[in-house]
This record gives C-alpha cells, sequence and structure tokens, in this order.
C-alpha cells in the first residue's frame, strides 16, 4: 500500500521526537543504533526522487514503532545506569585540624550552576546525591580545600575537576583523594542533563603513568 499523508505526517513526528532524545545519549554504540532508525524514517517521509512511490506494510510500521520503543528502553537503562561508590582513599592524619578546616571553608562551597564565570574549579557529588558542589581551584592550593574537605571525607559518586571557558564545561576524574575510574563520570553526564540542563558535547581519553584521565565536555541546552 502507499504511504498516506496521514502516516508520512506520523512518521515525522516519531522522527523529530526520536531525534531530539538522540541528542542527549551518551552511547557511542547506542546512538548508532538510534541513528540507523531515524534513517529508516527518513527515507519513508523523504525520497530522494519524487517519481518513486514508497509502500510499507502495516506490519512493517508496528515492527519499527517495537523497535523504537525497545532502543528507547535501552538508552534511559544507559542513562539511569549505576554509580560509583568511592572513599577517601588518603587518611586524615589530624582529624582536629581537619573538621576546623571543614567548619571554616563552609562559606566557599557552593552547588554548580549554569552562570559560573570561567575558571578551574574542583567538584564533588556525594554518595546517593545528585548536587555538584564545588569551590574554586585556588581555595585547595591557598586554604587546602580539596576534594575531601567538601565532602567532609564522606563517600562519593565522582569527584574532579571542572574547567569553564565560553559555556562549556570540561569535567574530568582528577582527584588523589578518591580517585574515581572515568566510569564513574556518567554521573555527572546524567545529572547535567536531566537536573543542571547541560548536553552532551564529546569526551576525550587520556593514558596516564598510574591512571586514565578522562574528560567531559558539556554545554548549555
Amino acid at each position: 500500500m502507499v504511504m498516506s499523508d496521514e502516516n508520512k505526517k506520523k512518521a515525522s513526528e516519531r522522527l523529530k521526537k526520536y531525534h531530539a532524545t538522540c541528542k542527549q545519549r551518551m552511547d557511542p554504540e547506542l546512538n548508532k543504533k538510534l541513528n540507523e532508525e531515524r534513517k529508516k524514517l527518513q527515507k519513508m517521509i523523504e525520497p530522494k526522487k519524487q517519481t518513486i512511490k514508497i509502500k510499507i506494510k502495516k506490519t512493517q510500521a508496528r515492527d519499527i514503532d517495537t523497535e523504537i520503543k525497545n532502543l528507547q528502553k535501552m538508552a534511559d537503562k544507559q542513562i539511569k545506569g549505576k554509580s560509583c561508590n568511592l572513599n577517601n582513599k588518603i587518611k586524615t592524619q589530624k582529624p582536629n585540624e581537619f573538621k576546623k578546616r571543614v567548619q571554616n571553608t563552609k562559606s566557599l562551597i557552593k552547588e554548580f550552576n549554569k552562570n559560573l564565570p570561567n575558571g578551574k574549579y574542583l567538584y564533588v557529588v556525594k554518595k546517593n546525591t545528585n548536587k555538584i558542589l564545588i569551590t574554586d581551584k585556588k581555595n585547595d592550593q591557598t586554604l587546602k580545600l580539596g576534594h575531601h574537605v567538601i565532602a567532609n571525607s564522606e563517600n562519593v559518586s565522582i569527584a574532579g575537576e571542572i574547567l569553564i571557558k565560553n559555556n562549556r564545561y570540561f569535567f574530568d576524574n582528577n582527584s588523589g583523594h578518591y580517585q574515581p575510574d572515568i566510569k564513574c563520570l556518567d554521573k555527572i553526564m546524567r545529572i547535567g542533563v536531566s537536573k543542571y540542563g547541560l548536553e552532551y558535547v564529546a569526551q576525550k581519553t587520556k593514558q596516564l603513568k598510574t591512571t586514565t584521565r578522562k574528560t567531559l565536555e558539556m554545554k548549555v541546552r
């Protein structure tokens, strides 16, 4: 049967919604599958030659709907993911001095937001929370306000540094106290998109002598 204008419209709406969904996905393999489905729908809506009649059986249309739903479930599962549980690897030698430092520097710790000025920051996300806590990196150099102080030596899901430059946000996993694996940056991806209105741009991985450094680039959606 020839595809009706109504079916073309429905397919077009599915395509637009699906295209928007694809933009927020971080997994390259998953994006590849999503884009393959998008191309199939694109061929249905915009044939290369007007003389070509696009035929599609009702069962094929149902199959496409089912496949799209399955891929969306996969994407949702990927985004939910599992958080890391990282403890402070460098134990505090002087507990009383540490407690005073935590108390004295509380005012220098705040929640991440999209209006922060350009610069370098330390950040942590405590275990079982979705809040990115930050402080200016200079505070670590002058006041010893490191990741363990921001987190009050509690367990975290991710810790690292942020470089903010011209509305681009570069998150990495550089923390000597918590030493997160690169997979822990998935937490930043999830809450960056869902809570802070950011959008994934790119990622870069660099192999160092003792660890792997990953940088996740995001921008305002």
